[in-house]
């Protein structure tokens, strides 16, 4: 079986989420005196998807220290490490791709969270005002937004992204609940109290969600009776 075999019967079995395979094919691929750039790429997705932590960052370093490595690697890993506990790397990898300046919405959206998940609430504002201001508003924008805002104790407008946020199409009934919350930080009562009811008649609301809901409500009947 030749390279070009063997690259074909590796991405099959990556297609059909076969990934402990095809990360078996794709050893053998790199091995290769043919193999390039692209190769590598693919053994490090190949081992991401399988699960194989130790595997794809030590791959993924090889990717990024590449003499042929692009802006599109640094997104890759930056997307990978974002399913990780490793902060300081995200961040490493979120300043570059910011100091790039060649920026999609996605990256902002990347980088906003980045700076979140690195209680760098500021600066997380920071990026993502803009983007919904100049390119529209997405839900995980403005989820980001409102819980940033919420970090910094402001009130006001971590209530105010809330309701953007249960406005949006495609909000849960975790938002709600949310909204409620901010609504009860707000001293405004009877709003939380319709949050509320609306999250507790909401089929998908599960056991946990309904039990916080209950609790809420019940907090704020011994305000109202004092």
């Amino acid at each position: 079986m030749n390279l070009e075999e063997t690259r074909e019967i590796a991405f099959e079995n990556f297609e059909n989420e076969n990934y402990d395979k095809a990360a078996e094919l794709g050893e053998l691929i790199v091995a290769d005196k043919g193999s390039n750039l692209d190769d590598l790429r693919n053994l490090t997705m190949c081992y991401f998807y399988a699960g194989n932590d130790e595997k794809w960052t030590a791959l993924g370093e090889k990717v990024l220290s590449h003499t042929e490595a692009d802006l599109d690697d640094v997104r890759n890993m930056l997307s990978f490490y974002m399913h990780t506990d490793d902060y300081a790397k995200t961040t490493e990898l979120a300043k570059k791709l910011e100091a790039s300046g060649e920026l999609t919405r996605e990256d902002k959206q990347n980088i906003a969270f980045c700076y979140f998940i690195n209680e760098d609430y500021k600066k997380a504002i920071e990026i993502g005002e803009p983007i919904i201001k100049d390119e529209g508003v997405d839900i995980s924008e403005i989820q980001i937004l409102r819980d940033a805002y919420a970090m910094l104790e402001n009130n006001d407008k971590s209530l105010e992204f809330a309701r953007m946020v249960v406005e949006h199409p495609e909000s849960v009934v975790e938002d709600t609940l949310v909204l409620a919350e901010s609504y009860l930080f707000a001293e405004q009562y009877s709003n939380a109290l319709v949050s509320l009811e609306k999250a507790l008649s909401d089929p998908s609301i599960d056991e946990d969600d309904k039990e916080a809901a209950q609790e809420m409500m019940e907090v704020i009947k011994n305000i109202d009776a004092k």
